[in-house]
């Protein structure tokens, strides 16, 4: 019966690629600002000329005061914010050659194709990280 060990022939090239690969999975789930949940949907502005706008509402602070008999509440002003944008079209391509394709122990067309959806899904998080930022008068970096 043979013996695996960590002196078996390519051992430590496949736990290092395993190890990679589960850390890059860790690392590209990690899109905070783009994530289901975390964001309101904009509304489009029909004949804005291709704009959207983001209706914000701020949200009432917590009320601790007891009501007093016969005395109505103070009423609250609801406070409605909004910001118009227009949306902007980036793309991106992967270059591969004929030879590589043929010669090609990878399939470069879905690896490339990972990449560019990963590019994209980082690059528009990025993007609303800045405008988020921006909004909140923070610095971005």
């Amino acid at each position: 019966m043979a013996t695996l060990s960590t002196a078996t022939s390519n051992f430590s090239s496949l736990v290092h690629a395993l190890v990679q690969k589960r850390i890059e999975d860790i690392l590209r789930a990690r899109m905070v600002y783009t994530t289901p949940g975390s964001f309101e949907t904009a509304e489009y502005e029909k004949g804005g000329n291709g704009q959207f706008r983001f209706v914000a509402y701020a949200a009432l602070a917590a009320n601790t005061t007891a009501l007093t008999e016969g005395s109505p509440p103070t009423a609250q002003s609801l406070v409605i914010d909004s910001d118009l944008f227009s949306a902007t079209q980036m793309g991106w391509t992967v270059e591969i050659t004929d030879l590589a394709l043929l010669q090609d122990p990878h399939n470069l067309i879905a690896v490339s194709a990972d990449r560019i959806a990963y590019q994209a899904a980082a690059s528009q998080n990025e993007v609303v990280r800045q405008a988020y930022r921006r909004r909140d008068g923070r610095q971005v970096q």
